[in-house]
């Protein structure tokens, strides 16, 4: 049901065949402030756990949060199926590194965690979601709140 409302809001509508297409008013075109940063395929996917392991920059929660809704505010502007494509990766990513590396995606030692990526890097499709979601996840936590503004 909730699939199909949602395929329902972003559909674009046509008021005439040679008419731009415009979208529906109540489609999620961003993210907003009051939606919560942990959700959604984002989080199902584990890739936070990695990217808090690997890069020093998302291990604030201020930073993971700004770098989870950045990534959340990306999807949303996708088309309708890219964002199903994307999300049934982001969705399957705790799988397919339990296949590439024998370990859970939130407990793989270091190691493990660069073979299983290295290996996970080499599909086609999902080696692309990798390197989009981390790099709109290094953005987002660039763009987030600084913890000097913060304090202040």
């Amino acid at each position: 049901m909730r699939l199909l409302r949602l395929i329902h809001l972003t559909l674009p509508t046509r008021t005439h065949p040679t008419a731009p297409t415009r979208v529906h008013p109540t489609a999620p075109t961003q993210v907003h402030p009051a939606v919560p940063a942990r959700s959604g395929a984002v989080r199902a996917s584990g890739l936070p756990a990695y990217w808090q392991r690997h890069y020093a920059s998302l291990r604030t929660a201020g930073a993971a949060d700004a770098a989870e809704r950045h990534i959340q505010g990306t999807i949303a502007t996708l088309p309708l199926p890219y964002r199903l494509g994307y999300c049934a990766v982001l969705r399957a990513m705790p799988a397919l590194f339990r296949c590439a590396g024998g370990h859970s995606l939130h407990r793989a030692p270091a190691a493990v965690d660069r073979l299983a990526m290295a290996r996970l890097s080499r599909l086609p499709g999902v080696a692309q979601v990798l390197r989009a979601s981390t790099a709109l996840a290094l953005y987002g936590a660039l763009d987030g709140p600084s913890p000097q503004a913060a304090v202040r």
